[in-house]
């Protein structure tokens, strides 16, 4: 193969979407096909992306959370148990609130219930944690 063949090759493959077929030669896929398929997937996209309500708790904005500003007010584990207090009950009102329970809704975490309402557990894994021992061996 000569050097202007070699590149003219290489330079059609180049310039349009190639399939290798058995023979071992590139062959060009329509340049339409390719356009239409990402048409296609774009319109897809545009309709199920469209009009989805999102969930409440993806937009609310809680302040009693523990931050770097409120490092003042949080001085020992009581000040930062009531601070816990205040958040759950700031997630109560905006959240739980704002969700509803309805039978579609009965494994959202979130829709007051539920069956993954973390509020109907036995323990409240996602609150903190004090662990008391008669004599703990560090501290």
């Amino acid at each position: 193969m000569t050097k202007s063949a070699y590149f003219k090759n290489h330079m059609q493959a180049a310039q349009a979407p190639a399939v290798l077929h058995a023979e071992g030669k590139m062959k060009p896929l329509p340049a339409g096909r390719h356009s239409l398929t990402a048409l296609i997937v774009a319109a897809c996209l545009a309709q199920g992306c469209s009009g989805i309500e999102t969930s409440p708790w993806l937009d609310v904005h809680l302040t009693e959370e523990f931050s770097r500003q409120k490092a003042d007010e949080v001085r020992n584990f009581a000040d930062y148990l009531a601070l816990e207090e205040q958040l759950f009950a700031e997630l109560d009102a905006k959240v739980y609130a704002a969700t509803p329970s309805d039978p579609e809704q009965r494994l959202l975490r979130f829709s007051p219930g539920s069956a993954s309402d973390p509020r109907a557990w036995h323990a409240a894994w996602n609150r903190r944690l004090e662990r008391r021992g008669a004599s703990p061996g560090w501290g």
